[in-house]
């Protein structure tokens, strides 16, 4: 049980690590767009736009369900990811492999699915599943081209997604299985970007 004290203390940290964990979701996509401005960072654009549609619906699905601050963190994300998407397209990087369209009609199967789920935890599973498909696409691009991503960006969308797990009121799967998949998705990629121009430099 809380002290009168300690739940308000409690709660000022989580409000705390909502606000920290919103700024650095919104903030990640600036070292993206200055990149994309220069010319030098050019965003998968299947990745982006389910990215920011995922976003969307789940930051809705969480506000629905009373989970607050992962409805503010996620919704930050996706305002992040529309960013780049409408630069994307504005600077002309919408073109698709082979691997994009397969990644996308993956994507795509995984949305269609979504009306026929009962039940939040399923729709939270397909959910992570639909964003590592795009995240693969993502991926595949990072270790292709290493210098055509942008590894802070990944890794502050997953600090940003580590204050939402840490400023959940519980845990439980449903609330916070995405949260901690955005977490090792984002450092993943951060990773591999990375690695991939550390060895591009031997």
């Amino acid at each position: 049980m809380y002290t009168v004290s300690e739940y308000k203390d409690n709660n000022m940290i989580q409000e705390l690590l909502v606000v920290v964990g919103a700024s650095l979701q919104i903030g990640q996509v600036a070292p993206f767009l200055v990149a994309m401005a220069r010319g030098s960072a050019k965003p998968n654009i299947v990745s982006w736009c389910t990215w920011t549609v995922l976003t969307g619906i789940g930051s809705a699905a969480a506000f629905i369900s009373g989970d607050r601050q992962a409805g503010v963190i996620v919704g930050a994300n996706g305002l992040g990811t529309a960013a780049v998407v409408v630069l994307g397209f504005w600077r002309g990087y919408a073109k698709l492999t082979r691997f994009d369209v397969l990644c996308q009609v993956g994507a795509l199967l995984g949305f269609a699915t979504w009306p026929l789920l009962q039940g939040p935890l399923l729709a939270v599973i397909i959910v992570v599943v639909i964003d590592a498909v795009a995240a693969v696409a993502t991926l595949y691009h990072a270790y292709r081209r290493p210098y055509e991503e942008v590894w802070l960006t990944y890794t502050l969308a997953g600090l940003g997604a580590l204050c939402g797990l840490f400023a959940l009121n519980e845990f439980t799967i449903v609330s916070s299985l995405y949260l901690f998949y955005l977490v090792v998705a984002d450092m993943l990629i951060s990773a591999v970007i990375l690695v991939r121009r550390r060895m591009a430099a031997l």
